[in-house]
C-alpha cells in the first residue's frame, strides 16, 4: 500500500500495538486514526518508525479516548523533519515527555496528567492535575484551563501567544506573570477568571492592541486601576463579573470603541449612576450585564 495516505481504525477494541506494526508504512501516509479504542500503553518509537520513512511534513495521529496510562519515552539523539499534530485526550495519562519530535498541536485534556514535559506550538491540556507549566519556546496557543497551575515557567526568549486559556487554576499576581503580559503584542483572547488575582497593574495590558476577548471573573479583585483598559482598541468582550467591585467609573471604559459584550454582575456596586452613558461613549454596545443589587 505504498500510496496509502490515511488510516482509521477508530472504534474498535485494539488494546495494544505490535512493534513492528508501523514498519515500513507508507512514505505518504499523513493521517493514523486510533481513537475510540482500548490501547493501554503506547511507545514514542511508534512515532519514529512512522517519521523516518516519510516524504510529507506533517502526520496528524489520533488517540483520543483510549486507556492509555503509560507513555514510553524513545531513546534519540537526533531530530525530525516531521511535523505532528497528536491527540491523546480522554485517556488515563499521568505524565508525559515526547523528545525531539516536532509538535505542533499537541492535545491532552482529560487526563491526569502532573507532569509534562516538551516543544509545542499549540497545547491544550484542559482538565488535568498540573500544578506548574513549562512553556515551550515556540507556543502561540495555550489553553490549560481546570488545572491546578500556581506556577508558570517562561523560556528565556520572549513567547508570542495569541489564544490564553488559564481560567480555574490557583494563580496570583507575581511580578514575573505582570512582565510576561507586558510582552504580549499578539494576544487576542485571554481568559484569567477564576483565579486568586486579587489585582492588576495599571500598565499589565498596555501593549495588547489585538485582544478581542478579556475574562477576569472571580479573582477577588476589589479596585481597578483607572486606564488597565486604556489600550484595547480591539476589544469586543471584557468579563469583570463576580468580583469585589464596590465602585465602577464607567469612564474607564470610554477608550473601547469595539466593545460589544460588558460583564461587571455579580459584584457589590453600590450604585450605576453613569450607566445611561455607557451605550453613548460606546455605540457598538450590544449585551450589559450589570445583574446585582444596588
Amino acid at each position: 500500500l505504498k500510496n496509502l495516505e490515511e488510516i482509521n481504525l477508530s472504534h474498535n477494541e485494539i488494546s495494544s500495538i505490535h512493534d513492528g506494526a508501523f514498519y515500513k508504512l507508507s512514505k505518504n501516509i499523513k493521517e493514523i486514526d486510533l481513537s475510540f479504542n482500548k490501547i493501554a500503553n503506547f511507545k514514542e518509537e511508534f512515532l519514529w518508525l512512522i517519521v523516518d520513512n516519510m516524504l510529507n511534513t506533517l502526520l496528524n495521529i489520533n488517540l483520543q479516548n483510549n486507556e492509555i496510562s503509560e507513555w514510553v519515552v524513545a531513546d534519540k539523539n537526533k531530530s525530525s523533519a516531521v511535523m505532528l499534530n497528536l491527540n491523546l485526550n480522554d485517556n488515563k495519562l499521568k505524565s508525559v515527555e515526547i523528545k525531539n519530535i516536532k509538535i505542533g498541536k499537541l492535545s491532552l485534556s482529560n487526563n491526569q496528567i502532573v507532569d509534562f514535559n516538551g516543544t509545542y506550538e499549540e497545547i491544550d491540556i484542559t482538565n488535568n492535575k498540573i500544578e506548574k507549566l513549562r512553556v515551550s519556546e515556540n507556543c502561540n496557543i495555550i489553553k490549560a484551563s481546570n488545572n491546578r497551575i500556581s506556577e508558570l515557567e517562561f523560556p528565556t526568549n520572549k513567547v508570542q501567544i495569541t489564544i490564553l486559556d488559564f481560567s480555574y487554576n490557583n494563580l496570583k499576581s507575581t511580578p514575573k506573570f505582570n512582565e510576561f503580559l507586558k510582552t504580549q503584542k499578539n494576544i487576542t483572547s485571554l481568559d484569567l477568571s477564576h483565579n486568586f488575582f486579587g489585582f492588576f497593574n495599571v500598565d499589565d495590558f498596555a501593549e495588547m492592541e489585538n485582544l478581542k476577548e478579556l475574562s477576569l471573573s472571580e479573582n477577588r479583585i476589589s479596585e481597578i486601576p483607572f486606564g488597565l483598559f486604556a489600550h484595547l482598541k480591539s476589544l469586543e468582550m471584557l468579563n469583570i463579573s463576580q468580583n469585589n467591585l464596590k465602585n465602577i467609573d464607567f469612564h474607564m471604559f470610554s477608550s473601547l470603541g469595539n466593545l460589544k459584550t460588558l460583564d461587571v454582575s455579580g459584584n457589590a456596586l453600590t450604585n450605576i449612576d453613569q450607566y445611561e452613558q455607557l451605550r453613548v461613549m460606546m455605540p457598538q454596545l450590544t449585551n450589559i450585564n450589570i445583574e446585582g443589587e444596588f
